[in-house]
């Protein structure tokens, strides 16, 4: 099979037939209110089957699949014309050259939501008021010294327009 770009491609893929699947750089879908980023690294549809795919430099980690079960729920959720067709999800740890289906159980867009509410949660808990999203002050921040003397190492190396931020930490 060839994946094709094309609009023809995508065209194929709103009528049924065979083809990749757009995903734009800032995918996402909507969640009780909330707008969730995401997107995979590739999505296609093959033999009446969607394929989302997400490539892994790094090593494995136990999230890994649920990354891939947001991604296939954002297929489904943004394109009505793929529901009823089986999903299917990979995961290419490119490095290790190590492939991992990833199964859709039945109950895995209800899972992915709780994965996105927990979430949600856990980011809001520090903040002192969530519902208006006002962060905490920056005084409330421990200040590593590692991680001020690791920044500005990379500043100092990789980018000339960082001098603000060494000359912030200094």
């Amino acid at each position: 099979m060839i994946l094709l770009a094309a609009s023809s491609a995508r065209a194929n893929v709103r009528t049924g037939g065979d083809g990749c699947i757009e995903a734009p750089a800032f995918a996402a879908f909507q969640h009780d209110g909330l707008k969730v980023f995401l997107a995979p690294d590739l999505a296609y549809v093959h033999d009446g089957a969607v394929h989302v795919i997400d490539w892994k430099t790094g090593r494995e980690d136990d999230t890994d699949p649920m990354q891939v079960l947001l991604q296939m729920r954002w297929a489904l959720e943004t394109y009505a014309e793929l529901e009823g067709l089986e999903i299917r999800g990979h995961l290419e740890y490119v490095n290790a050259g190590v492939a991992q289906a990833v199964e859709a159980s039945p109950g895995f867009r209800e899972q992915a939501a709780e994965t996105v509410r927990e979430g949600v949660a856990r980011m809001r808990a520090p903040l002192p008021d969530p519902e208006r999203n006002i962060p905490l002050e920056m005084a409330a921040f421990e200040r590593r010294e590692t991680i001020r003397r690791n920044l500005l190492r990379y500043c100092e190396r990789n980018t000339p327009a960082a001098v603000r931020l060494v000359e912030y930490f200094q």
